[in-house]
């Protein structure tokens, strides 16, 4: 299947693609294990135990951890043998099934170079996949990256292997930057409603755009 909705020599597309990867390669640099300041705003952000246990029960899970799907998979459904990640990251997620033995490797893909004996840098609008060759594929926050869409889900649907596991974890509508008005403030009624007058902060704020990926 090659029905592309881009073409990997597109001009546009070529230039969109060397922002993105200046993008994520800057972030990769940020959060680099020696930069305190950038992986200290990190744990702020995505580590409060509120907002995560907010998020968590959403899902069905009663903790407060942001493992808290992983260690749902782990604890029902049998470990695996092979995996692969898409979009992979910090590889935090994927260090977290691993060290939980929920499978033996895992491969990972990324627009940017990441260090390891199992991990490439490929562009996931063109990849093609070895057929039936994993058990497990995550995708974590990378669908919404991907133009070529149909094209992916292709591919990933010819590597998984008979009753094969795949994993999206995503976000559906508009950037929250783009929410309008009637929007947070519903959001907001419902934080505070389902927290209390105790945490003043925990509110959604509409910033300016930024120039993101």
């Amino acid at each position: 299947m090659n029905n592309y909705i881009v073409r990997r020599n597109d001009r546009i597309y070529r230039k969109a693609l060397k922002r993105e990867m200046a993008i994520w390669e800057r972030s990769a640099r940020e959060l680099n294990p020696a930069n305190e300041v950038a992986n200290k705003e990190e744990t702020i952000s995505e580590n409060n135990p509120i907002l995560l246990k907010y998020f968590n029960k959403k899902l069905g899970i009663k903790n407060k951890s942001e493992f808290g799907w992983v260690d749902f998979i782990v604890n029902n459904y049998e470990p695996v043998q092979t995996s692969l990640s898409l979009g992979s990251g910090s590889e935090k997620f994927e260090k977290a099934f691993l060290e939980r033995g929920f499978t033996k490797n895992f491969n990972t893909i990324d627009i940017v170079s990441i260090e390891g004996p199992n991990n490439y840098d490929n562009d996931l609008n063109f990849i093609k996949f070895e057929n039936n060759k994993y058990d497990f594929i995550l995708c974590k926050s990378i669908l919404h990256h991907i133009i070529n869409l149909e094209y992916l889900l292709y591919q990933v649907n010819s590597a998984l292997k008979e009753n094969g596991i795949l994993v999206v974890y995503e976000y559906i509508g508009e950037d929250k930057q783009q929410w309008n008005d009637k929007k947070i403030n519903i959001l907001n009624y419902k934080l505070k409603d389902e927290f209390g007058e105790g945490f003043p902060f925990l509110k959604i704020d509409k910033h300016p755009m930024k120039n993101i990926s």
